[in-house]
């Protein structure tokens, strides 16, 4: 048998691997341990590396390269990698060789032969099209070829492969089209904006970027960036408006069956509905098939393109610590083979003393709670010793303190070299703990939930998984080689001053301990998930994709279209229709508590007695929530998602709670005020049983099952403060997600005072301010431009058009005028 034919399947049968030279040489090889491996075993393994790398086989010759890459790492050899990243076109990993071959103790030939000649031509070829400075591989040079030239695309590509510039490109190349960016989430809105103003041609072409569907003005050529919820707004209120391009970002979204996944299907059929020659580009880190995308009725195939490359490889460790003390153990799963290839004991015997003995420069710690965020930082920070307390540190302690709380949780946190990043943190406050842990090297750690999968870019070079899940169940295959994918991302290992090579094998530890179910076999888990040769399949369970699983769902999801945009679903089935303003308005209002058709009726009856019995518009936030209970929620059957709103109808105490909290809305309260706001309304509540729902609930109380309330006895001052600030964000997006859309319902029928209505949407009525939210700035940073002269002198606002420019001369008083440095951070991402 030839070399060549050798596959995997062969490589990992007992028979031949058990006794043979290659297991122990290899593992040698993998292994951390420093002991000296004879020239005999060295040329033997890149022997046979060279074989497997001319085999047939794709995950054969990723194998041998695995061997060229550790060999390097180990040895500090780098010859053969060197000349095998040629050989594979992997042109980052030659140019860094290239570039720091004194720091690598690695003697290039720099000799003007005509073989050196011809290479440093040949690199040329791979010289990014935006940045002379970066090299691509050959895989990304295809990849931006096939994105440039080709529309209708589903592009597959790891994270670090620059999915995001395609997007800015694209966006870039067609100055005059109408061009929708959706992204899958809030914090993303802003984040994208500011990468599209850093490129030169878009700055120079495009007036504005619409991130907020009410900044649209008719006639307007647009480049808009919007998360599903408000690109249905934007089609809702301007049926005249069409799209040239819509490109979906983190396009796997949409194959789940939950509402916005089904939300983002309906946004893309009615863009289709409304220009048939659209392209809609999907850009995604993991897809089995293109045809996955495919929407009902959709016809022509997709243009597919998938890369493949394995220049980076991850070093997959298992810990198994016995938090009484007993035996805990450290494996080395590899992916390859799909075992473990070695096991020993090891001392720690929890997963913060674990954390710290294996920790690197920057460390990505995963969880899945957002509550086991903050207590693994915590736990974290008490046990390592202070950082120095330089300015910078200094500064980013103040700067939390001042914004959100003195007792902020974070703020001692970051004195030890500790930050979290969870979905419950301000957007603000986000953006900043994304930047200092990405630009601050005495910030070492990064505690976080499943917000880092959704387009969070962080350096990091070590992760360490405590919680295998995502939500109720296990990370997928997808989702975990998403999340490990985050580690040692190209744009740092290749900036990188002297240890790029070594960042191209990053460690992932996945932890069972205290953190994880008990049950949990890390091996299995790996062997289930993160072996080469695992396929991963598309689940397909949104109703209004082609090849989906649940056709069941789909006559409701037409019925649904359908009564947004008549002729949508593109089937000629008769559908029923709204025929009341207060249903027609409860479909364009996304509305999705109760079957509105079923419903309109008793929904149209409340509405005539609520018009009588308030004949005055609604005035206040209490008026608001009431007339939301009395029209919507009165002798309306709910879904059974929607157990909250039910809640609140039944519960008066929850409805006092909601009057407050929509109140402090239309105040505009600062983040630091609402901190106290909660906290003194808990402690004036009457009770010391407070309910705080499912993500920070400790006690059972009554009848539940669940622990979804606090006993307030049993905290401490700080401790309310911390779950305030954590429960203000969760709040404020049930508000966002489960109110406003009847308070536009409201407002449709007229039944709203324009004031109260810009005042709960906004948390303002003032139109400069308004604009400033539309655009993304948040309320305190508003707040400060707007009311002080100085600022609003040298900042420019057009409310007509909702044009909002932020100068240099803005962030640079903001600096004298020693601002808080969150709020200059953000200041400073608007100028352009």
């Amino acid at each position: 048998m030839k070399t060549t034919d050798i596959s995997l399947a062969m490589l990992r049968n007992h028979n031949n691997l058990d006794d043979s030279l290659f297991l122990p040489a290899y593992t040698a090889l993998l292994s951390n341990s420093s002991a000296e491996m004879n020239s005999d075993t060295k040329q033997y393994l890149l022997k046979l590396a060279i074989l497997l790398i001319a085999s047939n086989y794709d995950d054969v010759r990723k194998l041998g390269y695995r061997i060229i890459l550790s060999y390097a790492n180990k040895f500090e050899e780098y010859q053969p990698l060197y000349d095998v990243a040629q050989l594979f076109e992997y042109i980052p990993v030659v140019n860094y060789i290239d570039n720091h071959d004194e720091a690598l103790d690695f003697e290039l030939d720099n000799s003007l032969t005509a073989s050196n000649l011809l290479l440093s031509a040949y690199k040329e070829n791979f010289v990014s099209p935006t940045n002379d400075a970066i090299y691509r591989s050959a895989g990304q040079m295809r990849l931006n070829r096939f994105a440039t030239i080709t529309d209708n695309a589903v592009v597959v590509a790891p994270t670090s492969y620059g999915k995001s510039d395609l997007i800015i490109n694209k966006s870039a190349d067609n100055p005059h089209a109408n061009i929708c960016i959706i992204v899958p989430s809030k914090a993303l809105l802003a984040q994208t904006k500011r990468a599209l103003l850093r490129n030169s041609r878009i700055r120079e072409t495009r007036a504005k970027i619409i991130t907020h569907p009410d900044m649209y003005r008719i006639g307007d050529n647009v480049l808009a960036v919007l998360t599903q919820e408000r690109m249905l707004r934007l089609l809702q209120k301007n049926p005249e408006l069409s799209f040239d391009f819509v490109l979906v970002d983190e396009a796997h979204n949409i194959l789940s069956s939950d509402h916005r996944s089904k939300l983002l299907a309906q946004v893309l059929m009615i863009s289709k509905k409304r220009n048939q020659e659209i392209y809609i580009n999907f850009y995604t880190p993991f897809l089995a098939s293109p045809d996955s995308l495919s929407l009902v009725n959709e016809e022509g195939d997709k243009h597919h393109f998938s890369i493949d490359e394995h220049i980076k490889i991850e070093k997959l460790y298992y810990a198994i610590i016995d938090p009484l003390g007993g035996e805990s153990s450290l494996g080395l799963y590899d992916q390859f083979l799909n075992r473990s290839i070695e096991s020993t004991s090891i001392q720690e015997n929890n997963d913060i003393d674990f954390i710290t003995n294996h920790s690197n420069n920057k460390n990505i710690i995963y969880v899945n709670k957002p509550r086991d965020t903050e207590r693994v930082a915590i736990a974290l920070a008490k046990s390592l010793p202070d950082i120095e307390l330089t300015p910078e540190v200094e500064q980013i302690s103040f700067a939390l303190a001042d914004l959100v709380h003195e007792d902020y949780n974070m703020v001692e946190c970051v004195k030890k070299g500790v930050v979290y990043h969870h979905g419950g943190l301000p957007e603000i406050v986000r953006l900043y703990i994304e930047n200092i842990f990405s630009k601050s090297p005495q910030i070492k750690y990064i505690v976080t939930t499943s917000t880092l999968l959704e387009g969070v870019n962080v350096p990091a070079d070590r992760m360490f998984i405590l919680t295998p899940n995502k939500g109720r169940g296990h990370l997928t295959k997808a989702q975990f080689k998403n999340l490990i994918g985050r580690v040692s991302r190209f744009g740092d290992v290749f900036s990188s001053s002297k240890d790029g090579i070594k960042m191209l094998e990053p460690h992932v530890y996945l932890i069972k301990g205290l953190y994880c179910d008990n049950r949990f076999n890390p091996l299995k888990y790996y062997k289930d998930t993160a072996s080469i040769s695992v396929k991963i399949l598309d689940k397909i369970e949104n109703p209004l994709l082609l090849n989906t699983e649940n056709i069941t769902e789909r006559a409701k999801a037409f019925e649904y279209l359908e009564n947004i945009e008549p002729g949508s679903s593109g089937t000629e089935l008769n559908f029923q229709l709204a025929t009341t303003d207060i249903g027609k308005s409860s479909f364009r209002n996304n509305v999705y508590d109760f079957d509105i058709v079923a419903s309109e009726e008793r929904l149209n009856n409340n509405l005539d007695e609520y018009k009588v019995a308030h004949p005055e518009p609604i005035a206040t936030a209490e008026e608001a929530l009431q007339a939301i209970l009395v029209i919507f929620i009165k002798n309306i059957e709910l879904n059974s998602s929607s157990d909250a709103l039910d809640r609140i109808a039944r519960n008066e105490k929850a409805q006092r709670f909601y009057s407050k909290l929509l109140t402090w809305r239309t105040e505009g309260a600062a983040y630091k005020k609402m901190v106290a706001l909660f906290v003194h309304y808990w402690k004036n509540i009457g009770s010391n049983i407070i309910y705080i729902g499912s993500r920070w609930g400790e006690e059972i109380y009554g009848n539940g099952v669940m622990p979804l309330w606090i006993d307030m006895r049993k905290k401490s001052d700080a401790q309310l403060i911390n779950l305030a600030i954590a429960k203000i964000k969760e709040e404020q997006d049930f508000i966002e997600f489960n109110f406003l859309q009847y308070v536009e319902v409201l407002n449709d029928l007229e039944l709203m005072d324009a004031t109260l209505y810009d005042q709960i949407k906004y948390g303002t009525s003032d139109a400069r301010m308004i604009s400033l939210l539309k655009n993304g700035c948040s309320l305190e940073l508003s707040k400060l431009v707007i009311e002080d002269d100085g600022y609003y002198s040298l900042l420019i606002v057009d409310t007509q058009t909702d044009e909002v420019r932020f100068t240099d001369a803005i962030v640079e008083l903001m600096l004298s005028n020693d601002e808080n440095a969150i709020l200059i951070l953000e200041a400073s991402s608007y100028v352009h």
